[in-house]
């Protein structure tokens, strides 16, 4: 996977309301583009948000890409560690996908 950090105008008019959507630091973590990480949180968004069907949180979504970099931005924003879909923790997902440079 393609880890390069994206800004929100390399997006497809289809994404172009990504920004209005609750769960938009998801989006954000989800393409790499942590400018806007940095924005969205600096406006007060939650780091531990979790997407309530599965339970996601953002450090989740970023261990799920394997970006090592947006983990650890979040990690040091304060994303709690033990927040996972099921009881799963974050960092046990990057191990399952075998991305021991994320644990």
């Amino acid at each position: 996977m393609n880890n390069e950090e994206k800004t929100a105008e390399e997006f497809p008019a289809e994404d172009e309301n990504w920004r209005e959507d609750p769960y938009r630091l998801f989006y954000a973590v989800g393409h790499n583009m942590k400018d806007e990480c940095e924005l969205l949180l600096e406006e007060g968004d939650d780091v531990n948000l979790r997407e309530p069907e599965e339970v996601w949180t953002a450090l989740g979504v970023a261990c799920l890409i394997d970006s090592v970099e947006m983990a650890q931005y979040l990690i040091e924003k304060g994303a709690a560690l033990d927040l996972g879909p099921s009881g799963t923790p974050p960092l046990i997902v990057a191990l399952l996908r075998e991305n021991c440079e994320l644990v």
